[in-house]
């Protein structure tokens, strides 16, 4: 994977895929605020910000791939840091919906592109996966943004009154569905019976939730309704996040901060929405509240990881004389001190 150490590295060496992490979990949280009664300007504000730093980070990570091809290369061949690619893709996805509000047609070029990107991305990585022999300890839950990517389709298609569209999102929504099991067996399995994962990649564990929460707002708008299998994948999603997420609040404040962290921002956005679109079935009223404590903490996660990169980039690349992020508990001594 990209290395974060900074030592000799310049601002566009150092700049990680993982970034457009960020758009993907500013959009989620445009689509949570519209169910908001509130504040209705916040949700346009979102999706604003959300486009104009897909195209940001886009440029940037562009001109890194002029000035360092071998730097993009070599991280597209790596069996673990290649799937992270797959987080522009599903960028570009979301960034279509919040496009589509100004502009239809250039909303459906937008998405019709990054379907096409999308699949031949997870098509060329699936294929890799069976072609060639793979080391276990690879199995990791990064492997999952290609099928995540998959399911983003569906997601974002349905606002399209296009029939060839509707059975696209339905073919996409099959295959996310078929390797959502596969590749979430083969990680679990990689958890429990391997060596344990580097504790720079744990935060990444939240991505395993992320394949059943798309998978409940997909088949939801596919078939129109809530009934018992949709709420099965919703609460899939939502006990994962529970499991492997409950540590999250307490490491950000405690743990070294490390741009892998940002795994943990999308998966929070995409549970947050979901939860908002499963409450919205219901006349529970503590279910009706579980989508605004998600709420909350997604937006504080999502703040917290802003200003700490924010903060780690300028004093590391931009400002020398910039006071560095004091040195905390890294998560490998905060894993042995549990």
């Amino acid at each position: 994977m990209t290395k974060t150490n900074n030592d000799h590295q310049t601002f566009l060496q150092f700049f990680p895929m993982t970034l457009f992490a960020s758009v993907s979990s500013m959009s989620s949280l445009s689509y949570a605020w519209g169910y908001l009664g509130f504040a209705p300007w916040i949700k346009p504000c979102l999706s604003m910000l959300s486009v104009a730093l897909f195209i940001s980070l886009s440029i940037i990570y562009l001109l890194k791939w002029w000035k360092y091809p071998e730097m993009v290369k070599n991280d597209f061949m790596d069996p673990v840091a290649s799937n992270l690619f797959g987080i522009f893709f599903i960028s570009l996805l979301l960034v279509s919906n919040q496009v589509y509000a100004w502009n239809n047609l250039l909303a459906l070029v937008i998405w019709v592109t990054g379907t096409l990107l999308t699949f031949l991305f997870a098509y060329m990585m699936i294929t890799r996966w069976i072609t060639k022999q793979q080391n276990a300890l690879h199995a990791l839950p990064v492997w999952l943004i290609p099928i995540v990517g998959l399911l983003d389709i569906p997601l974002t298609g349905h606002i399209f009154p296009i029939e060839i569209v509707h059975e696209v999102c339905l073919l996409f929504f099959a295959v996310g569905l078929l390797f959502t099991f596969i590749v979430t067996t083969m990680i679990f399995q990689r958890l429990i019976f391997q060596e344990g994962m580097a504790s720079t990649l744990m935060p990444t564990l939240l991505l395993l939730s992320v394949p059943f929460t798309l998978l409940f707002s997909d088949y939801e708008q596919i078939t129109q309704r809530q009934d018992l299998a949709a709420t099965i994948l919703f609460y899939t999603g939502f006990f994962l996040v529970l499991l492997l997420g409950r540590r999250i609040l307490l490491c950000l404040m405690h743990v070294q901060f490390t741009i892998t962290w940002w795994a943990t921002s999308f998966p929070l956005a995409a549970i947050t929405a979901s939860s908002f679109r499963y409450a919205s079935h219901t006349t529970l009223p503590a279910i009706k509240a579980i989508p605004f404590i998600l709420l909350a903490v997604s937006v504080l996660v999502f703040l917290m990881l802003c200003l700490q990169t924010a903060h780690y980039m300028i004093a590391n690349f931009l400002v020398k004389a910039c006071p560095k992020p004091r040195k905390r508990l890294s998560l490998h001594d905060l894993l042995k001190l549990q």
